[in-house]
């Protein structure tokens, strides 16, 4: 009983210490990014534009005055765009609940995106992207 206890105990430490031994999977090379947003024909006065790899966390930047910088993983990024403005409110009796922002650019240009940049490591990175509010 007691040899199957250490037996145990020898097991669960030398899994305890190799769980640190296995290599990490390669960080996401970036480069900088930078590009205007127009919306409806003008540039879009504020939002956010996400670069995105297939399985790596997506790079979101703010878009102010049309136009945007950052860094996004280098290779072929699905680009969304996104806005918002405060919704509308639920009034129950004399209280107003509610009022979440919501995402006004329709979903062509986000959850359903076909938007693409190619991000390359000596490249300018020099991005234009055109959205309609319809």
């Amino acid at each position: 009983m007691l040899r199957a206890f250490h037996s145990v105990v020898l097991v669960v430490s030398l899994a305890a210490l190799c769980s640190g031994c296995t290599p990490r999977a390669a960080e996401v090379k970036v480069a900088p990014v930078k590009g205007t947003v127009k919306l409806d024909g003008k540039p879009m006065a504020e939002g956010e534009v996400t670069f995105g790899l297939p399985g790596e966390v997506p790079k979101t930047m703010p878009i102010v005055n049309g136009a945007f910088s950052g860094q996004a993983g280098l290779g072929a990024n699905r680009v969304q765009v996104m806005a918002y403005r405060k919704g509308t409110p639920v009034k129950m009796g004399d209280q107003e609940f509610g009022g979440e922002k919501e995402n006004y650019i329709p979903s062509k240009y986000n959850t359903e995106s076909k938007l693409t940049a190619e991000v390359s490591a000596g490249g300018a990175n020099d991005f234009s992207f055109e959205v309609t509010s319809n």
